[in-house]
């Protein structure tokens, strides 16, 4: 659904008795209903007004998932991770290659530390760069 055009307060749409009371409260009360309109209106990021924290981590993983080295992103902050979803997986040498099926990703956190522990879903020994979102709790 679109949202309808923001009309804002105007003194002048009352009666004269309650136009100071208006020109009192509509500069708040607009800028404040404005904000809220432009952030509903497509306006929303991740990085900027969702609890998470949005990392680019490369990976390469053995037959049964587990990452070749260590494979651990710092986070922003020390909140709780709920989970981590991956947003895109790109092979670093060939774009042909896939993943075999959706990138699911398990992980331990340390303050502000991910260690990912094991990821399904991508094709072992090849290089992937994953863009990870980690969701606080």
């Amino acid at each position: 659904m679109k949202l309808p055009s923001f009309r804002r307060l105007i003194k002048s749409d009352y009666k004269e008795e309650d136009q100071g009371l208006i020109e009192t409260l509509s500069f708040s009360i607009n800028n404040g209903i404005e904000v809220l309109y432009q952030t509903l209106n497509k306006a929303i990021s991740l990085k900027d007004n969702i609890a998470c924290t949005v990392k680019e981590v490369d990976v390469r993983v053995d037959a049964s998932g587990v990452p070749i080295g260590k494979t651990r992103f710092s986070l922003d902050n020390t909140n709780k991770i709920l989970g981590l979803f991956v947003l895109n997986a790109i092979n670093v040498d060939n774009p042909l290659v896939l993943p075999t099926a959706g990138v699911f990703i398990s992980f331990t956190q340390e303050n502000k530390t991910i260690i990912i522990n094991n990821i399904k879903g991508l094709p072992s020994n090849q290089p992937f760069t994953l863009t990870i979102v980690a969701f606080e709790a």
